[in-house]
């Protein structure tokens, strides 16, 4: 008799063990104004370019969606015209976005020098306004940039884009500028694995007085000049630009501030909540399904907030299954043996461990 009793036991203990839950990680992440353009991106299709035409074709067409900029938050991502000046074997590569009839603002410049032939050195530069002063990216190629041949050719002439505030070439198409992740994680598929990318924070141009007055002949800053309050500085007062942004705020932080380890009952997935600033106040609320299962109460936990950078991100999430209350229940008999299992809270289950404890008490007492 006690071992039939033990194996009963034995037999609710596995009925009432709940699965094995999962985790899925919520990490919240500081972005800046700035991450809505890799400057690597811009650089490697900048090599891949035929001429400047096309290099401002690749900028703006939805096929590669370089560029996630939104600066005058119309809801619409700025179109990229490019303007080109050049000064015996310097050339300069300016982008500028268009944001209105007669508004346009710098966003990166891009120097093209040939010092000792053959070699040329390329530089991005970005824009002060945009990512801070001295943000400046060398590429090195593995191979030689076919637009090279553009600049140093026979039939070479000094681009500018005829294109403007209401007049877009053919190809283009605007779109809804996206998360900034999921902007990240598209441009990164963009940039070959080969390439190599160094920081500056100088300008390292050998006829830099030709730099300095052609870029003065092109530049377009009227944007800056209205809404000052939304330059890098402004936006970022503790850094002077984005790579000590991306030294001082860790994409992947491990702090308990950042992470909220939620358990998860169906699989194991990741969701991420991106605040932004300056302009890009966005919050993404992520609420859990609930599951329909027999036997098994769910709770909805109240609402999270989690801060960053002066802004919350209201996040939802719901436990999988409620863990049993462990309530003892003695099956007794004759002797002074007694035997454990934990309760149901299911009120089905509940009256089945009572009908089942009263079967075993009453084979007891007929024994």
């Amino acid at each position: 008799m006690k071992t039939k009793i033990l194996g009963l036991a034995a037999l609710l203990l596995l009925a009432t063990q709940t699965p094995a839950q999962s985790t899925f990680t919520v990490e919240t992440r500081n972005y800046d104004i700035s991450d809505n353009l890799d400057l690597r991106a811009v650089a490697s299709i900048f090599a891949e370019s035929t001429d400047l035409s096309d290099f401002e074709m690749r900028l703006n067409d939805a096929r590669y969606q370089i560029s996630n900029l939104d600066l005058n938050n119309d809801g619409w991502i700025d179109y990229l015209r490019v303007v080109e000046t050049s000064d015996r074997n310097l050339h300069l590569v300016v982008i500028q976005a268009v944001l209105d009839r007669y508004t346009y603002q710098d966003v990166a410049s891009i120097v093209v020098e040939k010092r000792n032939s053959p070699e040329v050195y390329v530089q991005v530069i970005g824009d002060p306004y945009i990512f801070g002063v001295n943000y400046i990216i060398e590429p090195v190629f593995v191979r030689r940039p076919v637009i090279f041949n553009f600049f140093w050719s026979r039939n070479y002439r000094p681009w500018h884009s005829p294109y403007y505030w209401g007049y877009y070439p053919k190809y283009y198409r605007p779109l809804r500028p996206v998360e900034v992740n999921i902007y990240l994680g598209h441009v990164h598929r963009i940039i070959p694995r080969d390439y190599k990318f160094h920081y500056h924070n100088t300008v390292n141009i050998y006829y830099k007085d030709s730099y300095m007055r052609l870029h003065q002949t092109v530049r377009r800053n009227d944007f800056e000049r209205t809404h000052p309050e939304r330059s890098f500085s402004s936006r970022n007062q503790n850094v002077a630009n984005k790579a000590e942004f991306n030294n001082t705020t860790r994409r992947t932080s491990t702090s308990e501030q950042e992470r909220r380890i939620v358990n998860q009952e169906n699989g194991s997935r990741r969701i991420t909540t991106s605040p932004t600033n300056s302009g890009y106040n966005r919050s993404e609320n992520n609420s859990s399904r609930r599951s329909q299962n027999t036997g098994r109460v769910e709770t909805q936990n109240s609402e999270r907030k989690i801060s960053n950078s002066g802004r919350s991100v209201e996040t939802r999430t719901s436990s999988g299954n409620e863990r049993n209350s462990s309530r003892t229940e003695t099956l007794r008999r004759s002797g002074n043996s007694t035997v454990t299992a934990p309760q149901k809270t299911s009120e089905n289950n509940s009256r089945g461990t009572r009908s089942t404890n009263s079967n075993s008490e009453n084979r007891s007492g007929r024994r």
